[in-house]
């Protein structure tokens, strides 16, 4: 075909082009003239040859005769083998014509819009739905409400479709009422838009599926939603998939008034399969990622960045607001449902009620969930609880709505009446962050360093998202011993609508949150971080940080090494600051609790003590006192030994011999004394200060 064509004259190639037919549809060709029904000549008119040139006429004519004797060999060739082919297969071509016709439609429509630009200035990559742009354009509350039960008629109206193409029983029902339509628009019960949403979509591909292989609109047996399953799996596709499908099919069959009988999502041999599949999805599958912890350096922070007055109003309220889902474990979507007109802010703290949770809400057995935030629930000190509360009522951000946070102004002094979406808090979330500043202990008071950033590199702050808060306060109290029934009252996991519960829950959680924060004042490292920190190192050095850069980044998000450069608690002269000698040590961590560092500290009896790394690739020589490091505190795998040779060792504490000494060249008593850190009197000689004075002098000279 492709020879004919290209031997051709070329007025008849291009007009035939300029048509719409080429060499690669030979049907379109033969169906447009047949070289044995006398028309080839009417054609070669329609075309725009002239049949008074009949040179070029004729010579037109004879290679068009040509072509078409090709394409009518062609085209009887390829109905053959077409009239062999399953039915399916000819559906799922016409289907998949079809849906590129739509798709090319589609494109032609989005290729004429403008894409929209966000508040922050960078360009949007992602569409958002119709519900969410009218959610955003909609100011009144009450309007916002009548909208999502809109969209929910809308995802309504789908199911209504699938399940009249099935046919299932309650079609047959609702025809018996006077409006049938009306009577189906409720077969989604109280489901939500979202869920309706889920389950419609997974639903559909299955639908694809039967179409194309068993040439059904719904799965007539258990049969094909094994195969379906069995299919899935092969892909393979992650292993919530599976059930994700069958809860789509018992979904409708509800929906749809399936009898026990006739229900295949029940069924056990569907049962069977899915329980195996997710067994064998899950081998080789990784862990599921929680939410990482965030750190008591990163709350201290958000504390201090709410009453700070220089910083812009929306990124403090956005900070109050982080603070009340912490201290409250509240969900990203939880704050979607609280009312600010509802908040209330009594001597004994801030109480709230959250209206629209996954929970509560219209058509949920509860309706109104509460929250509280005890007045005492500070680390820092700060009164951040009342001075969020009175910036949530000022300016732009008085206004009615139901939810709790509006998007913010370009100039980040204002809200505009927007509720803000998941990708805008993460992102938000991600710059309050990196502009957090860094917090230090001075004489026994938190304060903070306006100068000086929390995190020394920025992928420090990628780590947290909007799930993080949740898992704050449960987590800590859980390391506390506190008993599940009262960590339930946290999360809100065992609501009741009694007004006794509401009253229990009041007491419980201002009492697990002045726990924490009378735990925390007492024994600033008694609070558990061991898990959040290593989240923490673990990330970094997945994004490449060496474990130096890791080191720095962590020294500023650790209680321990803030306490040891505490002025109360500050290292002795001569002695590098416990924190700076991070960089040179052999990898344990930062330095304890400063105080381990004078004289009531406890010391073992034995001169020396070895440290050791993973799988003890590196053994290092400590003399007991000589540096910050505590055994069994700053390391895990030692040894005291009494003589320096009397185990193996391959290094030695730089920071217990200074000044390029070795522990070959002198003793232990010599060199604690060199270093200020003489544990008794010497005998002769005067007392320490003495000597520190002499050395220092000496130095100086």
């Amino acid at each position: 075909m492709e020879e004919a064509w290209v031997a051709l004259p070329p007025s008849l190639a291009r007009r035939l082009r300029h048509a719409g037919f080429g060499p690669g549809e030979p049907e379109v060709l033969a169906q447009a003239c047949d070289v044995d029904g006398g028309d080839q000549a009417s054609f070669m008119v329609q075309l725009g040859f002239v049949e008074d040139d009949v040179v070029e006429f004729n010579k037109a004519y004879d290679g068009l005769a040509v072509v078409l004797t090709i394409a009518e060999s062609k085209a009887a060739l390829k109905r053959k083998r077409r009239s062999l082919l399953h039915q399916s297969y000819k559906t799922m071509v016409v289907e998949e014509v079809g849906r590129q016709a739509e798709a090319l439609r589609l494109s032609s429509l989005l290729a004429r819009v403008r894409v929209p630009r966000s508040t922050t200035g960078v360009v949007g990559a992602k569409w958002v739905c119709k519900r969410t742009s009218r959610l955003h354009a909609e100011v009144d509350p009450n309007r916002r409400a009548a909208i999502e039960l809109e969209e929910k008629v809308r995802l309504a109206a789908e199911v209504i479709k699938i399940i009249k193409d099935a046919k299932l029983p309650i079609v047959l029902a609702a025809e018996m009422a006077m409006d049938p339509d009306r009577a189906l628009a409720s077969c989604a019960g109280r489901a939500r838009a979202r869920t309706i949403r889920k389950r419609v979509r997974e639903f559909w591909k299955l639908r694809g599926w039967l179409l194309k292989v068993h040439a059904v609109l719904w799965p007539q047996h258990a049969g094909h939603l094994v195969d379906y399953l069995l299919d899935r799996g092969d892909e393979p596709c992650a292993r919530t998939v599976p059930g994700s499908v069958v809860s789509a099919v018992r979904f409708l069959e509800r929906c749809g008034d399936v009898g026990a009988e006739s229900a295949v999502a029940d069924d056990r041999l569907v049962t069977a399969v899915l329980q195996d599949l997710t067994i064998q999805l899950s081998v080789g599958a990784p862990a599921t990622r929680k939410a990482a912890m965030y750190l008591v350096v990163m709350v201290l922070a958000l504390e201090f960045y709410v009453v700070d007055e220089t910083n812009a109003v929306y990124t403090r309220v956005f900070a109050w607001v982080k603070l009340i889902k912490l201290w409250c474990s509240l969900r990203h979507d939880d704050c979607l449902g609280v009312r600010p007109e509802l908040l209330r802010l009594l001597p004994r703290g801030l109480e709230g009620q959250l209206e629209r949770t996954k929970t509560s809400g219209p058509g949920r057995r509860i309706r109104w969930l509460p929250f509280f935030v005890s007045a005492d629930a500070t680390l820092a000190g700060v009164p951040w609880l009342a001075v969020g509360f009175e910036l949530m009522g000022q300016g732009s951000f008085c206004f009615a709505r139901d939810y709790l946070l509006p998007m913010p102004m370009e100039s980040l002094q204002g809200a505009v009446a927007k509720p803000v979406d998941w990708a805008a808090a993460t992102a938000m979330s991600r710059a309050l962050l990196v502009d957090l500043k860094e917090v230090d202990r001075k004489e026994g008071t938190w304060v903070t360093v306006p100068d000086s950033p929390l995190f020394l590199n920025k992928f420090a702050a990628t780590l947290h998202s909007e799930h993080s808060e949740r898992n704050w306060l449960p987590s800590l109290a859980a390391l506390e011993d506190v008993p599940k029934i009262q960590r339930d009252c946290l999360g809100r996991w065992m609501p009741d609508a009694s007004d006794d519960y509401a009253r229990t829950a009041r007491q419980v959680v201002y009492g697990i949150q002045k726990l924490i924060v009378k735990k925390f004042q007492t024994n600033p490292v008694g609070l558990d971080e061991d898990t959040g920190k290593a989240e923490m190192e673990a990330y970094l050095d997945k994004k490449g940080l060496g474990s130096l850069e890791v080191k720095r980044v962590m020294k500023k998000l650790d209680v321990k090494a803030m306490l040891a450069g505490d002025s109360i608690v500050a290292a002795p002269a001569g002695q590098l600051d416990p924190v700076d000698a991070l960089l040179d040590n052999d990898g344990f961590g930062p330095a304890s609790v400063g105080s381990l560092l004078g004289a009531e500290a406890p010391r073992a009896r034995t001169k020396y003590f070895i440290t050791y790394t993973a799988k003890r690739k590196i053994s290092r020589l400590h003399l007991t006192g000589g540096c910050h490091r505590v055994p069994g505190l700053d390391v895990k795998d030692y040894e005291f030994v009494d003589d320096k040779d009397q185990l193996e060792w391959n290094a030695f504490c730089h920071s217990c011999w200074r000044q390029g000494r070795t522990p070959e060249e002198e003793d232990r008593e010599a060199i604690l004394a060199t270093g200020g850190l003489a544990s008794e009197l010497p005998e002769q000689g005067g007392d320490v200060s003495s000597t520190d004075e002499s050395s220092s002098t000496a130095e100086d000279a």
